[in-house]
């Protein structure tokens, strides 16, 4: 049931049923009465913030951590905590009575990233991503409301071994200050020899700390976690990044078995892959007729190809994390584009909300469907991968794909623009 509230008598709020409800709520809310009525004492769960309007399952409620397509999850200027009382996730429980009063307890494990800019120049940070080997750090979970341990890990719906938290209205932060930013995470173990990177992208370039456990180390419900970041680039690039002129690959895609490297412009062939050309793969094109982009990292999709060379990617020893968004730029815009700071510029300003096979698409995204962004006038994809590198991709042409008895796999064709990683000396 839903309850609502305006009401505070001292340190506690007064909740009332939402008597607005409809069909088959209303039947569970008559039901909730002729109970209440019997004066039978009652187990009373509460959850929030509430995401589900009905659970599917007795006992058991969703919850979610990361970003959502509905809600604002963004941290509003440095040291801000406001959005936090739409990530925290709380439980309380009473047993056995007719006057519930509830202890709410938190779920989630907080993560403070101290930024200290160690540039000679102030920085403005854009967003902040945490990633782990193996621990989910976002999507939906369900909570087992009545067992001793309601949180459970492996139950989970759209999970991401990532979290990234987008920061709006950031001020300056000058050469030698810091800035605190904020997130909630599920909690975690990190195994020992697994990694936790923090990735943090501003208005300079992107900033990458990577620290490996020396022993388990467990991230605690209700529990704040400091992770201190230097924020350095390489100044003497970063000032003539605007005047390096782009490389320009051209992939011709068919089928499935194939990943990308984005930086070379390489087609790796996936069968029996070295670890060395593991750590390469930006991009998995999947299906021979609709051929899907998607980042090593997305466990959900790669878990079902059985009895392919997808069924070895979740056995790799490095995973890459690469995110996806649409932009509204069109053929002409994109052959125009000759630095790296318009590719950064246009991932940046790219549209957050599409949709693309069922996928919501935010900075998280890490798959969508090539036929389907061809077909709606897609044309360019903005890019940013795991070590925060940025590129745009072109989808030139389309050929077609036909069935029996002629079968033939669907080609896409795409030009990708990357930064070119010749060094200053030679340019």
């Amino acid at each position: 049931m839903k309850f609502v509230t305006n009401t505070v008598e001292g340190d506690n709020r007064i909740f009332v049923i939402d008597e607005s409800v409809k069909d088959a709520a209303a039947g569970k809310l008559e039901a909730f009465r002729e109970r209440y009525a019997t004066n039978e004492a009652l187990d009373w769960y509460v959850v929030y913030p509430r995401f589900m309007q009905t659970p599917s399952t007795p006992g058991k409620s969703i919850i979610f951590f990361g970003k959502r397509s509905d809600l604002d999850m963004s941290q509003h200027g440095n040291d801000n905590m406001d959005h936090l009382a739409r990530q925290d996730v709380l439980l309380g429980k009473a047993l056995n009575t007719l006057e519930p009063v509830v202890s709410m307890q938190h779920i989630g494990a907080l993560q403070q990233v101290t930024v200290k800019n160690t540039c000679s120049e102030p920085i403005t940070v854009k967003s902040i991503t945490m990633t782990t080997t193996t621990a989910k750090l976002s999507g939906e979970f369900r909570m087992h409301l009545t067992e001793a341990k309601p949180f459970v890990p492996s139950d989970a719906i759209n999970s991401s071994s990532e979290f990234v938290l987008d920061v709006t209205d950031g001020t300056p932060i000058a050469s030698g200050s810091s800035a605190k930013f904020y997130f909630v995470t599920p909690p975690f173990k990190v195994a020992a020899g697994e990694n936790v990177t923090f990735s943090i992208t501003a208005d300079k370039g992107t900033s990458v700390k990577t620290m490996t456990a020396q022993s388990e180390l467990s991230f605690l419900s209700g529990h704040r976690y400091n992770a201190n970041v230097d924020f350095a680039v390489d100044e003497s690039r970063a000032k003539t990044v605007s005047d390096v002129v782009m490389n320009v690959y051209k992939f011709q895609l068919e089928g499935c078995n194939s990943g990308l490297d984005l930086s070379t412009g390489e087609v790796i062939d996936l069968y029996n892959i070295s670890e060395e050309n593991q750590k390469r793969v930006d991009v998995v094109t999947v299906q021979p007729n609709v051929i899907d982009f998607i980042a090593p990292s997305n466990n959900d999709h790669f878990s079902y190809l059985q009895g392919t060379s997808f069924t070895s990617i979740p056995n790799w020893k490095t995973r890459n994390t690469t995110s996806f968004r649409r932009t509204y730029l069109g053929k002409d815009q994109f052959n125009a584009i000759t630095t790296y700071s318009e590719i950064v510029k246009a991932y940046d300003e790219a549209d957050t909300s599409w949709t693309i096979n069922d996928t919501a698409g935010n900075e998280s995204q890490n798959k969508f469907n090539g036929l389907k962004a061809a077909q709606a006038g897609y044309l360019v994809i903005a890019a940013k991968t795991s070590d925060g590198r940025y590129a745009l991709i072109f989808f030139k042409a389309v050929g077609a794909y036909k069935q029996a008895p002629e079968w033939s796999n669907m080609t896409i064709t795409i030009d990708v623009k990357v930064k070119d990683n010749t060094p200053a000396s030679q340019q």
